[in-house]
């Protein structure tokens, strides 16, 4: 079992692509930011040559990105793994979007 020392900061970093029609729009964007408000870490997003606050929906937004846009995550802090797990699990259910039911 590992140990965790709560007192020690951790940064983590990963390339994630943005599979989701659309790119990071609202519901994305919001859900990042929902997240990231509500870990101990902090979390910056990068897209090309700009990065933005995670824990601002607008922030992300005007990151402006794509479907198929691959996104530097940062996250430093106590809870950073934890903080990145549940962003993975975002990205990879494409923020719960479904449009399979659009006609």
């Amino acid at each position: 079992m590992r140990r965790r020392y709560p007192y020690i900061e951790r940064k983590l970093t990963m390339i994630i692509r943005v599979s989701n029609e659309g790119g990071l729009h609202v519901r994305p964007a919001s859900r990042i930011a929902a997240i990231a408000r509500e870990s101990r870490s902090r979390v910056r997003i990068a897209y090309e040559s700009r990065d933005a606050d995670g824990s601002s929906m607008m922030d992300i937004m005007l990151l402006a990105v794509p479907e198929n846009g691959r996104l530097r995550i940062e996250v430093t802090g106590r809870d950073a793994e934890d903080t990145l797990i549940r962003l993975i699990g975002a990205f990879e259910k494409n923020f719960a979007e479904t449009y399979d039911d659009i006609t």
